[in-house]
């Protein structure tokens, strides 16, 4: 009911940082077969089952958590790390204990404390940023620290500055590495492809296409970055996927009875944004390279001008619009040696005033 999105169908997801999906599984109600542990134990366990023994970290939120998950990973030569809920079944009194001595407006921040159990290898990590936070770790010491900056507000000035606040390593890291299933829906937010559908499983189908691009792009990039080259943004990687797919294997005009591909739709090499010719209100970097002089159409949720302009818009506005530019690109043209002359014989563009009949007096 906290979520953004209330009504759906959900499921558990396996990112590494950087986002790229590694492994997901559809929740489906209440398991028969369920450890008895939690449900985020079963999740937990269930996604990470072929990494055992492997050297791999795992980082979760406070509902996946848990003193008997960490345990169990931790024998299975998986180390984890994530936030934690005090009022939890298993992690000790004196825990809930040091978060009520922090969480008070008097306590400076950036004060922390640790407490190890005896005879475990959990660690638990309170801290006192703008709220207090509760962090449990299998990876990291408690008792080591780092620095981070934040704005601190001076007391006698009241003024804030940046000042450096220790910060112990197991939240650092915590901070670094955790969001990796965030990054996974934000670059699949950026072209969504789900539409409404009383079928569920085209749900589904839909959704493991928008997976399957994001993670190309993430490749995509990883081997540009091996290359030292720069990154492409998702949009351009998919503009560039669709177009190798058309090309591989769409329809050609030579195959009779077949529908022809002959118009595109590019991105423009430099950044710079122009105007659609179809709508004259959207600036765009896509362009028609099949057409003359190259008209910028857009492409938006609300309308298609490229698929408009070739297919809907009439001939007299295409006919006008190249008819103009053809006129301001005659004029951008470099001046040949000779320049021509009009029907009088005079030079075309010619600024000399003693040429012009009437518009020059010698006083």
């Amino acid at each position: 009911r906290n979520k953004p999105t209330k009504w759906g169908y959900k499921y558990w997801v396996l990112a590494d940082p950087t986002g790229y999906t590694v492994d997901f599984d559809i929740y489906c109600g209440t398991d028969q077969q369920s450890s008895g542990k939690g449900l985020g134990y079963d999740v937990v366990t269930t996604l990470t089952l072929p990494f055992q023994f492997q050297g791999y970290q795992v980082f979760c939120d406070n509902f996946y958590s848990s003193p008997a998950l960490f345990c169990d990973l931790l024998e299975k030569g998986i180390t984890a790390t994530g936030t934690a809920r005090t009022n939890r079944v298993g992690i000790p009194q004196e825990v809930q204990c040091l978060k009520e001595a922090l969480d008070k407006n008097h306590v400076q921040r950036g004060t922390g404390f640790y407490f190890r159990p005896k005879d475990s290898r959990t660690a638990y990590v309170v801290w006192k940023d703008s709220k207090c936070v509760t962090v449990m770790t299998t990876a990291y010491p408690g008792h080591s620290i780092s620095t981070v900056k934040r704005r601190v507000k001076n007391t006698s000035t009241g003024l804030s500055q940046t000042q450096d606040v220790p910060i112990p390593v197991a939240i650092e890291k915590y901070n670094s590495y955790m969001g990796g299933v965030d990054k996974s829906d934000q670059y699949i937010s950026y072209n969504r492809i789900l539409r409404k559908t009383v079928r569920y499983w085209k749900t589904f189908l839909y959704h493991l296409l928008e997976i399957v691009a994001t993670n190309s792009s993430i490749l995509y990039n990883w081997h540009r970055m091996e290359l030292k080259q720069k990154s492409v943004s998702q949009t351009k990687f998919r503009d560039r996927l669709v177009q190798q797919i058309i090309a591989k294997y769409g329809r050609t005009s030579s195959d009779p009875g077949n529908f022809a591909i002959v118009h595109g739709s590019q991105f423009r090499e430099d950044t710079m944004k122009r105007r659609c010719a179809y709508c004259q209100s959207n600036q765009t970097q896509r362009y028609c390279p099949d057409c003359p002089y190259e008209p910028s159409l857009c492409q938006v949720s609300e309308r298609d001008c490229h698929s408009i302009w070739h297919h809907e818009a009439s001939s007299k506005l295409r006919k006008r619009w190249f008819k103009n530019h053809a006129r301001s690109h005659a004029r951008n043209q470099t001046p040949s040696a000779k320049a021509p002359a009009n029907k009088r014989g005079r030079p075309v563009g010619s600024k000399n005033l003693k040429k012009r009949r009437g518009h020059y007096k010698n006083y």
